[in-house]
Order: C-alpha cells, then structure tokens, then sequence
C-alpha cells in the first residue's frame, strides 16, 4: 500500500494538527486517547516522528468490567463479551509487542496499578519521559476546572486511588471464561 509520498504525509499531518488547533486554540501538548490508537502507532510515528507514545496498561479483567459497564460503541464491541475481550486483548497485547520492538523509545509503557501504587514516581517517570520539568499539580490533577469529555470525566475529578483495582473479583464467576481465554493466549505467544 502506497501512501503518497511525502507530500500526502506532510498534507494528513498538517490536516490533523489543524483540527487540534481548531479544537484546543491554546494547547501546548494535546493526548489522544482513543481506545484503538494501538493498531495505528506505525502511522502515528510516521505523521509525528517526535511525538511521544504513551502506552497505558491495566488488569485485563478490571478494564473488561470497566469497558463493559460503558456502553461502548458498535466499533467496540470486542467489550460485549469475556469471550471476545480476551481474543481482541491477546492480539493487542501481541500488536503492542510488535510496536515496542520497531519504535525503540518511541513508547512509555505505564502499569495502571503501578501507578495507583506509587503516583509520584510513576508520574517523574512519565514526565521525564516526555521531557516536561516536574510540576506537584500533577499530583493533584482533579482540582483542575478543566473541561474532560471522556468516560473518565468522573475520576479525573477525584485524586487517583485504588477502588477500580481489582474490581473484575466482584465478578469472577460471570468473566470466568475470560481468565481461560487470556492464559491460553498466553501460552500461545
């Protein structure tokens, strides 16, 4: 597959940097959080060659019970069902292996529950690696009046803590296939 050469990657480049200028005027960095930005990692270091990627990871079962109790959309519907979450999850797992091998510190691989442990030197960790200088605000990001038009507009207005870490155990007996599926995937790796 033929992109266009150089001039069409320049031209979807300033395409999308001109839509982030249209929608945040006065951002200096932007995140881009879509659930599935992992199947496009190539393009995305293809379109920003000096954006930096921030891959974060979480229990598999707690972001199935998360993904569930959302109502994702018809595009995610790998979240319908523990049967399908563990396949779409162990090809994900696989893609951001890939990814991780051919973008060699392109990618900052973030354990949620690492996080929720020890916020401090997670978040050094993180804005050392995006090359920010230290702020304490971080540690205290929910104070912010900030406008969060995501699923996670709730949370961000609470300081980080560890109610949703091992939630999928309220579970256990309904995801029950899903812990079957994720530990052959596993072995298949």
């Amino acid at each position: 597959m033929r992109l266009g050469g150089p001039s069409r990657l320049h031209l979807m480049t300033n395409s999308y940097l001109g839509l982030l200028e249209f929608l945040a005027p006065s951002a200096k960095r932007v995140v881009d959080k879509m659930p599935q930005n992992f199947l496009r990692l190539g393009f995305i270091a293809l379109l920003f060659p000096n954006a930096r990627i921030v891959h974060c990871q979480r229990d598999p079962a707690d972001t199935f019970i998360s993904a569930f109790q959302n109502m994702m959309l018809p595009n995610h519907s790998y979240s319908y069902s523990p049967e399908d979450f563990a396949r779409y999850y162990n090809e994900y797992t696989r893609l951001m292996a890939h990814w991780n091998g051919v973008l060699p510190g392109r990618i900052f691989n973030l354990q949620y529950e690492d996080l929720v442990s020890n916020q401090e030197l997670k978040t050094r960790e993180l804005l050392e690696f995006l090359g920010l200088p230290w702020d304490s605000r971080c540690l205290r990001f929910h104070e912010t009046d900030a406008s969060v038009k995501t699923f996670s507009k709730q949370q961000v207005r609470n300081p980080v803590n560890r109610n949703s870490v091992g939630r999928w155990q309220n579970y256990a007996k309904q995801i029950a296939p899903l812990a079957e599926l994720m530990a052959v995937g596993r072995t298949n790796k």
